[in-house]
């Protein structure tokens, strides 16, 4: 599949269907997640802080500081994303591989990359990387303290 492809090329760990991206004080998690209703996924995302939540060594997407659908952390139409993830929509297979790799390499590695410490998490939420994404209280906190922004960039 495209998407375990793209994490093994990208020095990502799988551990019970969730790859990991490890560095010191940041680890980015992603999983499938079938829908209970047809063959349809989402793709999750979360950013574990260490410093928030300490040395976990495989949490869950769902257990993550920063955390939710990939569209959540992208500026790509969300729409397009859930045609490439909805395998009932009649779109050729080699058409969804490679749309779906384009999507990974171009929207998702930058913030892989980006993400690789809690400073650059920290500009990332400054920058408004996040804005669409959930956070922990914890993490809102660490953000706030740590990473200068105006006071309506919380939302």
């Amino acid at each position: 599949m495209t998407i375990d492809r793209f994490w093994k090329e990208h020095s990502g760990l799988k551990r019970s269907g969730s790859w990991y991206v490890v560095y010191e004080d940041v680890m980015i998690v992603s999983n499938l997640q079938k829908s209970q209703f047809g063959a349809k996924y989402y793709f999750n995302l979360g950013i574990w802080l260490v410093t928030v939540g300490g040395a976990n060594k495989y949490p869950r997407q769902t257990d993550c500081h920063i955390w939710g659908r990939f569209g959540q952390f992208i500026s790509a139409d969300r729409a397009a994303i859930q045609t490439l993830l909805d395998l009932e929509n009649g779109m050729a297979d080699d058409a969804r591989e490679r749309d779906l790799w384009r999507l990974l390499t171009e929207d998702l590695l930058p913030i892989v990359k980006r993400a690789d410490s809690l400073p650059h998490v920290l500009e990332m939420f400054r920058d408004g990387c996040f804005a669409q994404a959930l956070m922990t209280p914890e993490a809102r906190e660490l953000a706030r303290v740590q990473a200068p922004f105006h006071e309506g960039d919380l939302g």
